[in-house]
C-alpha cells in the first residue's frame, strides 16, 4: 500500500475527529434502537446533516451533526457479520460499566457516580443506550430547528430517547459569561490537543500521529486502532474513531469554597507573593490545574496570570523524572531569567494538566513501557446554569466530555487511571507508598479503597529561596459522574451505507 493511500481522507472522517467545532450551541441526544431496519430510516432522515472533517472554508454550516454508536447499537443494526462482532476490542464490547473499565475509572467506588446511577438512574438506558447524536448550531434557533427535526425522525422511527439529567432534561451546552470555552470551575477549556501529524506513516509513530486515532492504519502506530483485519467489522470501523462520552457533574460550590478557605488560611504565610485573598484564590486554582483559569501557562507566570491571555503550550512541557528539568529552550530565549527555575518548583506534580494531558514526562518503564505517554483528543463544553450565589442552589451543572482515541484501553482508560492513582512516574516524583491523585479529577472514593492519598503538595519558595511548601491534607470531591458511553464515530461512508445512501 502506498503512503498516499495510507493517510485517511478528511472527507470520510466525522468532523469531531480532526476539528474542534467552534459552534457556540450544541445538544447531545441519547437514543435506543427498537428495530434495526426501521432505525436505518432514522439515519437516512438525518444523513445530510452529518459533518465531515473536510475544511468548510469561510462559510460555516449553520447546523450539523456527528453520530456515535455503542457496540450494542452496532449489533442491533445487523450491518456486520455476526461472526465478526467479537473482532472489536473487549473494552468497547463490554462498555464503561464493566469491571475491567472500572478498575481505571473507579466510578463504582463512589455512591454518586456508580454505573447504576448513570443516566438519572434509568436502568433501561444503562443497558440499551445505542446512539449519541451530537448536534451543533451557530445560533440557538439553528440548533433548536435541527434538534426538533432529529426528535421528529426518532419518534417516527420508534427510537427511545434517554436523558442524562433529572427531570428528563437534555444535554444542552451552556455559555458561561459569554465565553463558550469556559467551564463551571472558571477555567478556559480546549487548550493543547494533539496536532494529529502524519509523520508516523513513514516511520515509528509518535503519540500524536493520526494513525493512533483513526481506525485501519496500523503503520507502526502505538495504539493500533482496530479492528485491523479483513473482516466485516474492520470494514465497518475503518476511518472511524472511538469516543468515551462522559458526563461530569461539577460541585461548583464546594470548589469555590475550597479556594476561599485556602486563600484565607494561607494569606499570612504567602504574604510575600503580594496577593490579596481574591488573587490568592486564583493562585490556588492555578496550582490545582497547572494553568491559570484564563488559559495562560503557570510556567511563564508563576504568581499571576498573564493579562495578554498568553497560551504558550510549549511552556507546559513539564519534566517529571528530573526535578531540575529546565524550561524549554524557546521559552528561555524569551524569558532568560527563568533558566534557574525547575518545572517541579512552579507546577505541582499532581496538577491536572500534568497528569491528564502529559507531554514529555518520563514514565515508570517497568509499568508503562517505553512508547511514551498516550494522548487523547478532548472536546468539552459546559452544561447547566452558572452558579451565581455563594451557596449551592441544587441545580445540575457540569461538563459534557468527549474523549476521542483509537484505543479505549491504552489511551482513555490508561490516562484516567493515572488521574486516580499517580503511580506512572518513578520516585522521587511520585511516592509508591503514598500515591497521590489528580488534584481536580481524582476520585476520592477510589483513593479510600486503593490506598491513595488525598493530600496535595504545592511547592513554594520564599524570597530567600527557602522552601515553604504548602500541604493541603485532604482534597474534597469536586466531581460526580452522571453517565458514560463508549461509542464508535463511524466513517461517512459507513453511515451512508447504514442510511441506504450507497
Amino acid at each position: 500500500m502506498s503512503l498516499a493511500n495510507s493517510i485517511p481522507n478528511p472527507k470520510n472522517l466525522q468532523g469531531l475527529i480532526l476539528r474542534g467545532f467552534t459552534h457556540p450551541y450544541s445538544c447531545h441526544l441519547l437514543f435506543g434502537f427498537s428495530n434495526g431496519d426501521v432505525t436505518k430510516n432514522f439515519f437516512s432522515d438525518i444523513f445530510d446533516k452529518i459533518q465531515s472533517a473536510e475544511d468548510w472554508g469561510n462559510q460555516k454550516p449553520k447546523s450539523m451533526i456527528n453520530i456515535g454508536l455503542t457496540f450494542g447499537g452496532i449489533k442491533k443494526l445487523s450491518v456486520i457479520d455476526e461472526n465478526d462482532l467479537n473482532n472489536f476490542a473487549g473494552t468497547f464490547i463490554n462498555g464503561p460499566s464493566a469491571a475491567a473499565a472500572q478498575q481505571s475509572l473507579g466510578d463504582w467506588y463512589d455512591p454518586n457516580s456508580k454505573p447504576e446511577t448513570w443516566w438519572n438512574g434509568n436502568t433501561e438506558a444503562q443497558v440499551n443506550l445505542d446512539c449519541v447524536v451530537h448536534v451543533y448550531g451557530l445560533t440557538k434557533d439553528d440548533l433548536d430547528k435541527l434538534v426538533s427535526d432529529i426528535s421528529t425522525s426518532a419518534n417516527k422511527n420508534k427510537l427511545t430517547e434517554y436523558y442524562a439529567l433529572k427531570d428528563d432534561k437534555r444535554l444542552y451546552q451552556s455559555i458561561l459569561g459569554d465565553d463558550p470555552s469556559k467551564i463551571h470551575f472558571g477555567y478556559v477549556d480546549g487548550i493543547s490537543n494533539p496536532s494529529l501529524k502524519n509523520s508516523g506513516f513513514s516511520g515509528l509513530a509518535s503519540p500524536e500521529d493520526i494513525n493512533n486515532f483513526v481506525i485501519g492504519y496500523g503503520n507502526n502506530s502505538i495504539s493500533n486502532p482496530g479492528p485491523f483485519d479483513e473482516s466485516s467489522a474492520a470494514n465497518f470501523a475503518k476511518d472511524g474513531c472511538y469516543n468515551a462520552f462522559r458526563i461530569f457533574h461539577q460541585d461548583v460550590n464546594t470548589f469555590n469554597q475550597f479556594l476561599k478557605t485556602q486563600a484565607k488560611k494561607y494569606s499570612t504565610k504567602l504574604s510575600f507573593l503580594g496577593l490579596n485573598e481574591t488573587e490568592l484564590e486564583e493562585w490556588f486554582a492555578a496550582k490545582l490545574c497547572g494553568r491559570w483559569r484564563n488559559g495562560s501557562p503557570i510556567m511563564l507566570n508563576p504568581n499571576k496570570p498573564s493579562d495578554s491571555n498568553e497560551r504558550n503550550i510549549k511552556a507546559e512541557n513539564f519534566g517529571f523524572e528530573e526535578l531540575t528539568k529546565q524550561i524549554p529552550e524557546d521559552v528561555l530565549k524569551k524569558f532568560p531569567s527563568k533558566a534557574s527555575e525547575s518545572s517541579g518548583s512552579i507546577c505541582p506534580f499532581s496538577a491536572h494538566t500534568r497528569v491528564a494531558n502529559p507531554r514529555n514526562q518520563q514514565l515508570n518503564t517497568a509499568r508503562e513501557g517505553t512508547s511514551g505517554p498516550p494522548r487523547i483528543l478532548r472536546r468539552g463544553m459546559a452544561y447547566g446554569p452558572d452558579l451565581t450565589s455563594s451557596k449551592d442552589d441544587g441545580k445540575e451543572r457540569g461538563l459534557i466530555g468527549l474523549f476521542l482515541c483509537g484505543n479505549l484501553t491504552t489511551q482513555f482508560e490508561l490516562l484516567y487511571g493515572w488521574m486516580n492513582f499517580n503511580d506512572f512516574s518513578q520516585p522521587p516524583v511520585f511516592s509508591t507508598v503514598k500515591t497521590p491523585q489528580d488534584a481536580l479529577l481524582g476520585n476520592r472514593y477510589y483513593a479510600d479503597a486503593n490506598n491513595a492519598v488525598k493530600s496535595f503538595i504545592i511547592p513554594v519558595k520564599d524570597p530567600n529561596n527557602k522552601s515553604v511548601d504548602i500541604t493541603i491534607p485532604e482534597l474534597p470531591s469536586f466531581l460526580a459522574i452522571r453517565g458514560t458511553a463508549y461509542c464508535l464515530l463511524p466513517s461517512i461512508s459507513t453511515l451512508a451505507k447504514i442510511a441506504g445512501k450507497k
